[in-house]
């Protein structure tokens, strides 16, 4: 696994870790996160059992590179998983 205290592009530990994503639109309260959806059933037209992933940042402070992550990669693999039937 890499070493997410560095960049992977420029090699600095300037790295800020776990920069919440927002999307421009002002919704009032504070706008909406950035999310990632994963279905276990995506054919079913009600029951879907979706499992969402908000996504956090890091951001390198002196080349700029972001990468983006989910906070729960786990629950998102595992309903995949049941997706695929695997």
């Amino acid at each position: 696994m890499a070493d997410l205290g560095r960049c992977p592009e420029c090699g600095s530990s300037e790295v800020i870790p776990d920069v919440p994503v927002s999307t421009l639109v002002n919704t009032g309260y504070g706008g909406t996160q950035l999310m990632v959806t994963v279905a276990e059933n995506p054919e079913a037209i009600l029951l879907k059992h979706k499992h969402l992933g908000v996504l956090l940042a890091r951001v390198c402070g002196q080349c700029g590179l972001v990468r983006l992550f989910a906070q729960n990669p786990k629950e998102l693999l595992a309903a995949y998983r049941k997706q695929s039937g695997g």
